[in-house]
């Protein structure tokens, strides 16, 4: 059975984004079936068992959902479009906000306050999206330091901007960890975003 949310976002054909490997794609939900959903998304991208990350928003909501690349060149609805089966779903986030406030150094001042829309940590990545009218722009390749903030605690992330992708409803950041304050704090802020 396929998650309300991205059935709801099957039926709007509504563009997502890819995080594979090592870089950002973009897509568009187009089916729902059992055990799945058929994304069209451009020819040779995606390879068959690979895992990734789908972000895409549909009624205000902001989704970071988990999978696997089931099938790839299989025939959409109607038959002119070539798509990829994504099955093992598995919903990381779904909100009209993560709750992650993001601050932005510039020198030794905390200069920014942003709200991440969803957000993906892991050792060495930093992934995060926010709202299209946001006014901070990260140049590609620019060294950022960014504070994550949760009620409880603080990590100090310095970040490599390798690429970024604009939606409709959403701006998505993949940077690269090159340093931080604390790794014990890094492992416990990837368990808090994974629910943990």
């Amino acid at each position: 059975m396929v998650p309300e949310r991205l059935e709801q976002a099957t039926m709007e054909k509504v563009e997502c984004i890819f995080s594979y490997r090592n870089g950002l794609y973009k897509g568009r939900l187009v089916q729902s079936m059992a055990g799945g959903v058929l994304v069209d998304v451009e020819e040779g991208v995606l390879l068959t068992g690979e895992s990734l990350f789908l972000w895409f928003s549909v009624h205000g909501q902001y989704c970071l959902y988990a999978a696997q690349v089931m099938r790839v060149d299989v025939a959409l609805q109607d038959r002119t479009v070539r798509g990829v089966q994504l099955g093992f779903l598995q919903s990381l986030s779904v909100s009209q906000d993560s709750g992650l406030q993001l601050g932005v150094v510039v020198g030794e001042t905390l200069q920014e306050h942003l709200s991440c829309k969803m957000a993906r940590l892991a050792l060495k990545e930093f992934s995060f999206a926010l709202a299209p009218e946001t006014k901070v722009l990260f140049g590609l390749s620019g060294k950022v330091q960014f504070v994550v903030q949760f009620a409880e605690f603080s990590v100090h992330l310095h970040c490599e901007v390798q690429q970024r992708l604009v939606l409709p409803s959403f701006v998505l950041y993949k940077t690269s960890i090159q340093g931080t304050s604390d790794v014990g704090l890094l492992r416990e802020a990837i368990q808090r975003l994974r629910g943990g």
